[in-house]
């Protein structure tokens, strides 16, 4: 686990897009890789996140959170889930959020064995980790590949895309999840989401007591003063 301690609510929504997956269990998709461009979208704006990206039109939005939303393709094979993590102004490196990620891929798969790792500064800051393995309730069953890319584009602030897929269903669409990865951005001005941050400060009272060096939300600055 790596030094910060995750948010309890992101690491339950990684484990539920697991047990999704393992519910749904739809039929194969035919064909062979596709691509946003090979489909109808659709521009998928958060309404209290700040976040937005580019999805098939197709997907169906399986549920919608004050703090995340999860999509799935209309096989079921295939779940995406969006999600943000608030935390203090500790610096962390490539190699943390890569943890970080890692992390999440063990709360959806048994003994996840790391398939590619990558790290950019731009655009956004973001981390990527692609894992494999039996998907945890299923342990005796088949392989599925969960996916964590994690963006970092304001301190404090993190959003990750989960994706947790039949390993036929992620080689289909790890293009397209490449160009869905490629067209987020925040939907919302810097002030406006730090503002949220405060909100979801004063609300969370589960959060855990903050590590040494790092500050607690609650004394971030508030960027309207």
């Amino acid at each position: 686990m790596p030094k910060n301690r995750m948010n309890r609510r992101l690491l339950a929504l990684a484990f539920a897009a697991g047990a999704l997956l393992l519910a749904l269990a739809g039929c194969k998709q035919e064909g062979g890789p596709v691509s946003l461009y090979d489909n109808e979208t659709r521009a998928y704006v958060h309404p209290q996140i700040g976040a937005a990206m580019t999805v098939p039109a197709a997907w169906k939005t399986l549920s919608e959170a004050e703090d995340s939303v999860v999509f799935t393709t209309p096989e079921a094979d295939l779940t995406l889930t969006l999600a943000w993590e608030l935390g203090g102004y500790t610096y962390y490196s490539d190699a943390d959020l890569l943890d970080m990620a890692a992390a999440v891929a063990g709360q959806v798969l048994a003994e996840p064995e790391l398939l590619r790792q990558s790290a950019r500064s731009l655009p956004g800051n973001n981390q990527l980790v692609t894992a494999a393995g039996p998907l945890l309730g299923a342990e005796d069953g088949p392989n599925a590949v969960c996916e964590v890319m994690i963006f970092s584009p304001l301190p404090a602030v993190r959003y990750y895309l989960i994706t947790v897929a039949e390993v036929e269903a992620y080689e289909t669409n790890a293009k397209l999840l490449n160009e869905i990865y490629a067209s987020f951005y925040l939907s919302e001005d810097e002030d406006t989401i730090y503002a949220g941050l405060h909100r979801d400060a004063a609300a969370d009272d589960t959060e855990a007591e903050p590590e040494e060096g790092e500050v607690p939300l609650e004394q971030l600055p508030d960027k309207n003063e």
